[in-house]
C-alpha cells in the first residue's frame, strides 16, 4: 500500500482492523540519544532507591522490546536457533517452551521469574557472545552507549556504573542480583522522528528526564504505534507522563507507579499536539481534534501486541464516548472528578501475563 493512501482520514478507519498491524517495526531516528545519554550519565553519579519492587519482567507472547532482545540472545546462549528482533511471537514462543522443557520446568512460554533463573548466566570480563549481547542490550535502556558481544574493560566500566546507581555490589561481574536489576530497569522512549513529549501549557515537554521512563515494553509498544501513525498521517504521536525512572508516583497521577500507564495526547487535524505552545490542550470536542486519527492511534496500540498473538493492551480511560461505542477496552474516567479528567488525553495501561505486585496489570 503506497503512502499517499495512508495520508487521507478515510483509508485507516477502512483498513482496521484485523488485529495485525502492518508496517516497519520502531522507523524512528533517536534524535534525542546525546541528550539521553547525559541523563544516564547524570544518574549514574546519583544513586537513587528503586520506587517499584526489583522484579523480572514477565515476558509472554505479545511483548516487545529490548528486554524481549535480550531474552533472545540468551535463548541463543543456550542453543535455540531463532532471530533477534524484539518481538516476542510464535517462533520465540517455540524456543521458550523447547527451553523450559531442557531445564525441567513447565512449557508454558511465558517467561517469568523461573525461567530468567534459569536462562541468566554469570558474565564478566573476557566473556563473548549471545550472553554478552544480552547484558549490553540491557544496558542501554540506561546508559544509550551501544550494544557489543564483547565484554571489555568499557564494558566493565559500564556494568560498574550501573551496579554503583541501584546501590548493589560494584564488582562489574553480572551475576544473578545484577541480572535482575538490569531487566527491572526502565527504558525511556527514543524514536523521536514519530513521538513528541507531549505538552500541558507549554510546561510537560521538560519533564523527560524524570518522568518519561516505562517498562521496555511499554515503551516498545509506544513506538511501534507511534511509527504506524506517522506512516499514515506523516504526525508525530504526542506522550506525556509514563513513570519515574524506576517506578514510583508522578505528582498528580494516581497510577503511574508501575511504568505500565502512558498518558497520550489525542490525535489532532494538523500536528497542534505537538505544538502546544500555551493554552489549553486538545479536548476531545475542540475543533482541531480528529476522532479517525485518535482511533487509529488506539488500534495500533492494541496492535502492537496482537500481531503477535497476544493483547496485551488493558484499557484506555478517555472520555469521548463515540470512540468508546466503537472500539473495546475503552472505558470513561473518572466519576470521582465528574468525568472530566481525561478529556484530553489518554490513558493507556498495558499488562502482562503475571504480574504478582498489583492485580491491575495482569491480563
Amino acid at each position: 500500500m503506497g503512502t499517499s493512501s495512508l495520508v487521507s482520514e478515510a483509508k485507516p478507519s477502512q483498513r482496521h482492523f484485523s488485529g495485525v498491524a502492518t508496517g516497519t517495526v520502531r522507523k524512528g531516528i533517536a534524535l534525542l540519544a546525546s541528550a539521553t545519554l547525559l541523563v544516564g550519565l547524570f544518574f549514574a553519579t546519583t544513586p537513587a532507591l528503586a520506587s517499584a519492587p526489583i522484579a523480572y519482567h514477565t515476558l509472554s507472547k505479545g511483548s516487545r522490546g529490548v528486554d524481549v532482545r535480550a531474552l533472545q540472545y540468551l535463548l541463543k546462549h543456550h542453543g535455540q536457533p531463532l532471530a533477534v528482533d524484539g518481538a516476542f511471537g510464535p517462533n520465540t514462543e517455540s524456543a521458550v517452551k523447547s527451553f523450559q522443557t531442557s531445564k525441567g520446568l513447565a512449557a508454558d512460554g511465558v517467561v517469568g521469574p523461573a525461567t530468567w533463573g534459569k536462562l541468566i548466566v554469570t558474565t564478566s570480563k573476557g566473556a563473548s557472545g549471545h550472553r554478552v549481547a544480552a547484558v549490553t542490550t540491557l544496558l542501554n535502556k540506561w546508559d544509550r552507549a551501544g550494544v557489543t558481544s564483547t565484554f571489555d574493560s568499557t564494558v566493565k566500566a559500564r556494568v560498574e556504573a550501573f551496579q554503583s546507581h541501584m546501590g548493589i555490589s560494584v564488582d562489574g561481574i553480572v551475576g544473578p542480583t545484577t541480572w535482575k536489576h538490569l531487566v527491572f530497569h526502565y527504558e525511556q522512549p527514543n524514536a523521536f522522528t514519530v513521538l513528541c513529549k507531549g505538552r500541558t501549557g507549554g510546561v510537560d515537554d521538560f519533564g523527560y528526564a524524570t518522568d518519561a521512563w516505562g517498562t521496555a515494553q511499554t515503551t516498545a509498544f509506544l513506538e511501534k504505534a507511534g511509527n504506524e501513525v506517522y506512516i499514515y498521517y506523516f504526525r508525530q504521536v504526542a506522550f506525556r507522563d509514563l513513570s519515574l525512572e524506576h517506578g514510583g508516583d508522578i505528582s498528580g497521577h494516581s497510577s503511574h507507579e508501575l511504568g505500565m500507564d502512558i498518558d497520550i495526547r489525542p490525535m489532532s487535524t494538523t500536528n497542534y499536539q505537538c505544538n502546544i505552545s500555551s493554552g489549553d490542550p486538545i479536548n476531545y470536542w475542540d475543533p482541531e481534534y480528529s476522532r479517525v486519527r485518535t482511533k487509529v492511534l488506539f488500534l495500533e496500540l492494541k496492535a502492537a501486541s496482537s500481531g503477535l498473538g497476544r493483547d496485551l493492551h488493558k484499557v484506555t480511560f478517555f472520555n469521548d464516548q463515540v470512540l468508546i461505542d466503537q472500539v473495546t477496552e475503552m472505558r470513561k474516567c473518572c466519576k470521582k472528578d465528574n468525568y472530566t479528567s481525561h478529556n484530553e488525553h489518554l490513558h493507556v495501561r498495558f499488562c502482562t501475563a503475571y504480574y504478582p505486585y498489583d492485580p491491575r496489570y495482569d491480563c
